[in-house]
């Protein structure tokens, strides 16, 4: 595993669209530079001219397999998880405590996929309605309860995104994952 950390050094503005990345891998002391990529580049949806710091040192580092991004609130980590599930094929599954994040997630991801399924197992019939969409978002419990009852939908999933990880402990559910 490769860990970067990106350094206070990074700048960015949006009004003129500038800035620079400036960040290091773990246990070398060599200062590295990278230069802000253009949105347009990695697709024409992205609604900002650039990606911030965050968003293209991950853009540039992540490949494959599993990643964990910590980052302060606003910091770009949407974009981040819109970047890590354009390296996947299959289901994406974008996780979240909260039924009202799900659905801010939810209208976040619809900006990039057509369809966008939800589940936060406040209906019954939740359960018995087939998830047809590349990406789902639900609750952790949601999730959980897919993979109890082993419904169809987890069979083909890819990429997971968990927001808030913090959270499944406090929740009680770290017990069940």
């Amino acid at each position: 595993m490769q860990t970067f950390y990106l350094l206070p050094e990074s700048k960015f503005s949006l009004s003129p669209p500038e800035g620079k990345v400036v960040y290091r891998k773990e246990g070398e002391a060599k200062i590295r530079f990278l230069d802000l990529v253009p949105a347009n580049q990695v697709d024409e949806k992205i609604p900002y001219p650039l990606l911030n710091p965050l968003q293209t040192l991950f853009y540039h580092t992540y490949s494959f397999g599993s990643a964990v991004v910590s980052a302060p609130t606003s910091a770009g980590k949407s974009l981040i998880a819109y970047l890590f599930f354009k390296r996947h094929t299959g289901r994406k599954i974008y996780t979240a405590p909260t039924r009202s994040l799900v659905y801010e997630k939810a209208t976040e991801l619809r900006k990039y996929y057509k369809k966008v399924d939800i589940r936060t197992g406040d209906r019954v019939v939740e359960s018995f309605k087939e998830v047809s969409a590349e990406v789902v978002v639900c609750t952790y419990e949601s999730l959980v309860q897919a993979f109890r009852n082993s419904a169809r939908w987890i069979k083909d999933i890819e990429a997971v995104v968990v927001d808030e990880i913090h959270q499944i402990k406090k929740g009680g559910l770290w017990k069940n994952f």
